[in-house]
């Protein structure tokens, strides 16, 4: 006791030099925390699904989109049985469950899940057979793109990196939106980046001149209903059979339907019994439309999203080596502005909260 009383003292007498010292060794803490240590509030170990998504040209069938993923097929059936323990390969949609907000359809689509057997049961981690596939699948033939994502356990987070690029107009989105893309491909360890731009298939669209269509005596119904009579087919008459009545459906042939050049010579009935044709009181032009329009704060947003190899780097490094590059790509684009979202904005409310328990402790 009296050693413990004149250890005591002395602590008292330079209490200041002591307060300093833990100070310093308070902020030493931090300074390695901030500086030494890789920050991975959620990282990828446990992981038992994982997705294979990919893309086909614009426009592909869901047979052909069928047809271009077998190769990738091929490659998961080769995983050992001691790694795979199933897989589900679906056509025409994209999505993690039917409340994914990132959920894309189309015949252009597919996703191939991968449930793969306990982590404790196998010998390499997710990471280590995706990367496998990775190389082994490359890039397919017809594909446009093959993106890997995992699905964590635990709750649901974003994207590691997931960067919402905003603006007025899609025109003026978009070059920034590959600057952006350009930036973040560059970075070591970080991979699939890709965006929610998305455009729709190709279409004809009916431009009615309504001076031209009035002197034939059309109007925009006659021109309409003749327009779809030949593509989707109007009931012409129904037959009556012993239980039941069968619709007679006439419209132009299957040839004539895929070739666009059937409504240069579609021709419209008018109330005087003659025939106009379609092509002099309208211009048939082609035009592509944005798929899924996206908006955030009453601002139409393209949201910019990859993935990141966490013996590389982590998706906090990732996203800090995205911000020093902002203020070049603010000046380069004016009146555009970028938003973190995803894991980093999950790892910002974290180390916010973490930082006032700390305070408090």
């Amino acid at each position: 006791m009296p050693r413990y009383l004149s250890v005591l003292a002395k602590l008292i007498h330079h209490r200041y030099i002591l307060a300093g010292i833990g100070a310093m060794l308070v902020g030493l803490a931090v300074l390695i925390a901030v500086k030494v240590t890789k920050i991975v509030l959620f990282p990828p170990e446990g992981v038992e699904i994982f997705m294979i998504r990919t893309e086909s040209p614009n426009g592909t069938s869901l047979e052909g989109t069928k047809n271009l993923l077998r190769s990738v097929e091929l490659e998961v059936a080769k995983l050992p049985k001691e790694e795979l323990k199933d897989f589900l390969t679906t056509i025409g949609i994209q999505q993690q469950d039917p409340n994914d907000p990132e959920t894309r359809r189309g015949t252009e689509y597919g996703q191939i899940i991968l449930y793969l057997t306990p982590e404790t049961e196998r010998k390499r981690i997710a990471s280590e057979i995706i990367e496998d596939l990775r190389g082994k699948i490359g890039s397919p033939p017809g594909l446009k793109r093959v993106l890997f994502e995992r699905i964590n356990p635990g709750p649901p987070v974003g994207k590691p990196v997931s960067i919402g690029v905003r603006g007025n107009t899609y025109e003026s989105i978009m070059p920034a939106v590959h600057s952006l893309k350009e930036v973040v491909a560059k970075i070591d360890g970080v991979l699939d980046v890709n965006d929610n731009y998305t455009m729709g298939k190709e279409q004809l669209d009916v431009d009615i001149d309504y001076r031209e269509a009035a002197a034939a005596g059309l109007s925009v119904a006659n021109i309409g209903n003749t327009v779809r009579a030949a593509f989707e087919g109007l009931v012409a008459t129904t037959i009556r059979t012993l239980d039941e009545e069968v619709d007679v459906r006439v419209f132009l042939t299957k040839e004539q339907r895929e070739e666009s050049e059937a409504l240069n010579t579609l021709k419209i009935l008018n109330p005087a019994g003659f025939l106009v044709p379609l092509t002099s009181v309208a211009k048939i032009k082609r035009s592509q439309e944005v798929s899924v329009r996206s908006h955030e704060n009453n601002e139409r947003e393209v949201r910019v999203t990859a993935d990141v190899n966490t013996d590389k780097i982590s998706a906090w490094e990732a996203n800090n080596v995205v911000r020093t590059k902002l203020g070049d790509l603010t000046t380069q684009f004016p009146g555009i502005t970028f938003f973190f979202g995803g894991e980093d904005e999950d790892t910002q409310e974290s180390m916010a909260s973490l930082g006032r328990a700390f305070l408090i402790a």
